[in-house]
C-alpha cells in the first residue's frame, strides 16, 4: 500500500521491539503511519533481530516494493528476508535467501541508498493526540467498508462525503458531473461490533477526495478491524486498522477545501 499511494519517502523506525512505517504522499493530502511488533502471538516476524537500540531510515519505498515483488515472482520459494544497514548507515542491504522448487538454495543481496533527511526531503508528521475526536465508526466487519466503497467508485465517485450519528453511517458521491448520483447508508448493528457509532454532535459530516478516500478500501480488504474518527471540518479522518496478519495502520486523510471544491 505505501508504495502504491505514498509514494514519495517512507520513513522506517527499528527497534529491538519492532519497526515503525510512517509516509505522506506528494500532495500532502494523506499520512499513514504503521506498526509491527517483533515479537508476540500477532507478531508477522518468524525473527527479529536488531542489534541496535535505535535506527531510522529514509527511503524510496517504491525500490523495496518492485525488489519484492521481482523476488515474489520468481520460481523461488521465499523463505527469509534480512535488512542490515552499515556503520555509516547510507546504505540498506536487502538480503533475501530462498529456496527454488529444485531446492537449490540461492541468496540475493540488493543494496538500496538511503535518503537523507536534512537534504533530500521536508519531513512530515501528524500527531493524532492533537485532536479531538467528536464522532466514530468502529467495525469488525471491514469488508461492509470494502463494498461501499466499491460502489462509490462504480458510479464514478469523484468527491464523497462522509456523515455520522449515533444511528447511521452515510456516504455521497458527489461533483456535477458524475454519470451516476448515489448515496450509501449503513445501519448501527452492535451485534458482535458489526458496526458500532458514536457521536457528540447530532451529525458529523466532512468531504474528502475519493482518491485519497478509496484508500481505505484498501486497508479494509486486509483488516480484521477498523476504527474511523472525525474531528471536525477542517481536521483529517484518522482510519486505523488492526491488519490480519499482525500490526496495525494509522492513516489521515485531508478533508477537501473551499479552494479544492471551488476549483
Amino acid at each position: 500500500m505505501v508504495a502504491g499511494s505514498f509514494d514519495d519517502v517512507v520513513c522506517l523506525e527499528v527497534t529491538p521491539k519492532g519497526i515503525s512505517v510512517n509516509s505522506v504522499d506528494k500532495a500532502q493530502s494523506s499520512y499513514l503511519d504503521a506498526y509491527f511488533d517483533s515479537h508476540g502471538s500477532n507478531s508477522i516476524f518468524r525473527n527479529f533481530k536488531c542489534a541496535k537500540p535505535y535506527l531510522l531510515l529514509y527511503l524510496h519505498p517504491k525500490i523495496l516494493s518492485k525488489l519484492l515483488k521481482a523476488t515474489a515472482g520468481s520460481t523461488n520459494l521465499l523463505s527469509t528476508m534480512q535488512l542490515e544497514v552499515g556503520e555509516a548507515e547510507d546504505r540498506l542491504t536487502v538480503r533475501i535467501n530462498s529456496l527454488s522448487k529444485l531446492g537449490i538454495s540461492q541468496t540475493a543481496s540488493y543494496h538500496i541508498s538511503l535518503l537523507d533527511a536534512t537534504t533530500d526531503f521536508e519531513k512530515v508528521t501528524v500527531d493524532g493526540s492533537a485532536f479531538h475526536y467528536t464522532a466514530e465508526a468502529m467495525t469488525s466487519t471491514p469488508a461492509i467498508l470494502s463494498d461501499v466503497i466499491s460502489q462509490l467508485k462504480a458510479c464514478g465517485c469523484q468527491e464523497v462525503q462522509l456523515s455520522i450519528s449515533e444511528d447511521r453511517m452515510a456516504f455521497a458521491s458527489m461533483g456535477a458531473e458524475l454519470p451516476t448520483q448515489c448515496e450509501l447508508v449503513l445501519a448501527r448493528h452492535l451485534e458482535e461490533g458489526k458496526l458500532c457509532l458514536a457521536a457528540a454532535e447530532p451529525t458529523s459530516s466532512c468531504k474528502y477526495a475519493f482518491k485519497f478516500f478509496e484508500r481505505i478500501g484498501k486497508l479494509a480488504a486486509v483488516s480484521t478491524r477498523l476504527l474511523l474518527q472525525m474531528a471536525g471540518a477542517d481536521a483529517p479522518l484518522s482510519v486505523i486498522a488492526d491488519l490480519t496478519g499482525g500490526g496495525f495502520v494509522h492513516i489521515f486523510i485531508a478533508p477537501l477545501t473551499d479552494i479544492e471544491e471551488d476549483g
